[in-house]
C-alpha cells in the first residue's frame, strides 16, 4: 500500500528552510509535495519558490492566507520567533504541523497550543531531531530502568556561518524592509517580559531566547527523552558577556537526586 503524499506548505524562507528542509522535503517526493511557501519577506520567499519550483499561486506574504488557502494539508512551520499564533491557526484549520523549536516561549503560549490541539483533528510534532539520533536511541536501551548519579552534557555549538558552510546548498539572504525588523524585535520583547517579567527580559531575554530555546533545548528533550528531567535549577554562569559569543554553565537536579551540568561553548571563528 502506498503512502499518502503530504501536501505541505512552509513557512520561513530563511537560511534553515533553505538549506535544511527544503532540501530534504523535495528528496523525498515520494512522501511529500511542497505546494506553498509563506514569508513577511517577499523577495525571500520567491526566492526559495523559484530554487525549489513552486507555482506562483503557492507564493505567500501571509502564512495565515497560506494556512486558509485549501492548498494544503500540512505545515511545516520554520520562521524565527514566537510560532504560537501560527501553530494554533493551523491546528484550528485541521492541519498536520510540524514546527521548529522553540513551540512556544510562555505558559500561557503553550496552553493555547495544548487546548488547540486537543480540538483539531490534525497532529503536532516539534523538530527535536537530536532525540531521534542513533546514539541517543541507543543509550536509552542501554540505560534501561538505571539511575545513573549525575550526568554531564557538552555542546560546542559552531557559529551560524560554520553551519551553513557544510550545507548542500548556497544561501542566498535578503534582508528584511525596516518595519519588518522593527515588528520583530518589538514581539520578541514582548514575550520575553510576558516569559520572564520586566528585569529579568531586559537582562536575559535575548539568552532565553537565542540560546537557551534556540539551541540548549535541544539537549533538554534529549535528557527528557532518557527520562532524565529537570526540575531544579542550582547554578548557571555565563561568559565572558557578549551574548552573540557566550558560554553558558548550567548546574540542576531531578526530583529523585539525579545531578545533571550542562555546558555550551559557542565556538566563533576566533575560538581556540
Amino acid at each position: 500500500m502506498s503512502e499518502k503524499i503530504l501536501k505541505i506548505g512552509v513557512v520561513g524562507a530563511g537560511a534553515v528552510a533553505t538549506s535544511v528542509h527544503l532540501p530534504i522535503l523535495t528528496r523525498r517526493s515520494d512522501l511529500f509535495e511542497v505546494c506553498a511557501v509563506a514569508d513577511f519577506n517577499t523577495a525571500s520567499a520567491s526566492h526559495l519558490a523559484e530554487r525549489f519550483g513552486i507555482s506562483q499561486d503557492g507564493r505567500f506574504s501571509s502564512a495565515y492566507e497560506m494556512i486558509s488557502s485549501g492548498k494544503i494539508d500540512s505545515i511545516a512551520i520554520i520562521n524565527s520567533g514566537s510560532h504560537c499564533k501560527l501553530v494554533v491557526a493551523a491546528l484550528d484549520a485541521g492541519l498536520n504541523v510540524f514546527c521548529e523549536k522553540p513551540l512556544a516561549y510562555t505558559k500561557n503560549e503553550m496552553s493555547l497550543i495544548e487546548s488547540a490541539l486537543k480540538n483539531s483533528r490534525g497532529h503536532l510534532m516539534i523538530g527535536y531531531m537530536k532525540t531521534y539520533d542513533p546514539a541517543v536511541v541507543r543509550a536509552k536501551q542501554e540505560i534501561g530502568s538505571k539511575r545513573p548519579r549525575t550526568v554531564d552534557v557538552l555542546v560546542l555549538h559552531p557559529s551560524g556561518g560554520s553551519q551553513l558552510a557544510t550545507s548542500e546548498i548556497s544561501v542566498k539572504s535578503f534582508r528584511p524592509a525596516p518595519e519588518l525588523i522593527e515588528g520583530f524585535v518589538k514581539e520578541a520583547h514582548e514575550i520575553a517580559v510576558e516569559a520572564l517579567g520586566d528585569s529579568a527580559a531586559e537582562a536575559f531575554g535575548d539568552e532565553y531566547g537565542d540560546i537557551i530555546l534556540g539551541s540548549i533545548i535541544h539537549e533538554l528533550s534529549v535528557l527528557r527523552a532518557l527520562d532524565i528531567h529537570i526540575t531544579e535549577i542550582v547554578f548557571v554562569d555565563r561568559w565572558p558577556g557578549d551574548s552573540r559569543s557566550e558560554s553558558f554553565f548550567i548546574h540542576g537536579r531531578t526530583q529523585d537526586g539525579v545531578r545533571v551540568t550542562i555546558i555550551l561553548f559557542y565556538l566563533d571563528e576566533n575560538t581556540m
